[in-house]
């Protein structure tokens, strides 16, 4: 799809060190739910620290969100535990860090997850071709229109 290329999720736009994202899965830990526009600062993997909510893709999947439970340090790679119980980690070998969450704003991203549908993209289509349309037809109105050249010659 259109829509799909330009805010693909496998490829990330970086605006001023910022990268926005609309989530497609909830994330109840951090109040991140389907639909929300997120925005990560794309920062050092070093400037994370315990208590950050961090955003991540792992094997090309959907974005997640998750926040820093704990740090450790292994061997020059650094853990960022999501998860105490199951010792869930986030590192640079299993994971893309897009970065460290600084805004989100509550749905307005359920457009765009709608223009990356086949539907979504096709009414975008048609609703440009509409409007294209109109201007045309609204530009190349009739300049000899009968009645106006009658009600002029009248007046005169």
């Amino acid at each position: 799809c259109i829509a799909d290329k330009i805010i693909n999720k496998r490829t990330t736009i970086t605006y001023f060190g910022i990268k926005p994202f609309v989530s497609e899965i909830d994330s109840p830990q951090t109040d991140i739910y389907i639909g929300d526009l997120i925005f990560a600062k794309d920062i050092p993997i070093t400037d994370v620290n315990t208590g950050d909510v961090i955003v991540y893709k792992q094997d090309n999947s959907y974005l997640k969100v998750k926040k820093v439970l704990d740090i450790e340090k292994d061997n020059n790679k650094t853990n960022f535990i999501i998860d105490k119980e199951t010792k869930t980690a986030v590192n640079e070998e299993n994971s893309v860090i897009e970065g460290k969450l600084i805004k989100k704003i509550d749905r307005i991203g359920y457009l765009i997850l709608f223009l990356k549908t086949l539907e979504g993209t096709l009414l975008a289509i048609a609703l440009l071709i509409c409007i294209a349309v109109i201007i045309l037809l609204l530009c190349f109105e009739k300049k000899d229109d009968p009645n106006s050249i009658e009600k002029n010659g009248s007046s005169n």
